[in-house]
């Protein structure tokens, strides 16, 4: 099981790859309380602006190496700002994420 050290590690390793980010949010199981050993960690990850797949994919490829590859059974989402406040108030995993998930870092906070 993970702790809120790992957590803030692994914000501080997205920050490292993706300086430009806007929040990072931890969802799932590990945020409701009820992960088990087998849970990976969700992380939602909230851009300032809109990405095209082939770059979204080039930065999910960077985090697995490097945060997954020092053992954190992670699983990513980026979502731009606009797309985040559009769908967190319709039945959306943005609306999840709103609801149930854990601010973990936000810019100028």
């Amino acid at each position: 099981m993970y702790s809120d050290k790992d957590f803030q590690t692994i914000a501080e390793m997205i920050l490292q790859i993706m300086p430009m980010v806007l929040k990072i949010y931890l969802f799932g199981s590990y945020a409701r309380g009820d992960a088990k050993a087998t849970s990976d960690i969700d992380i939602a990850i909230i851009s300032p602006e809109a990405m095209d797949r082939k770059k979204k994919m080039r930065f999910i490829g960077d985090l697995l190496n490097n945060i997954g590859g020092k053992g954190f059974p992670v699983e990513f989402i980026i979502k731009s700002s606009s797309d985040f406040e559009d769908e967190k108030t319709l039945p959306t995993l943005s609306k999840a994420i709103a609801n149930e998930g854990r601010l973990l870092w936000q810019k100028n906070r």
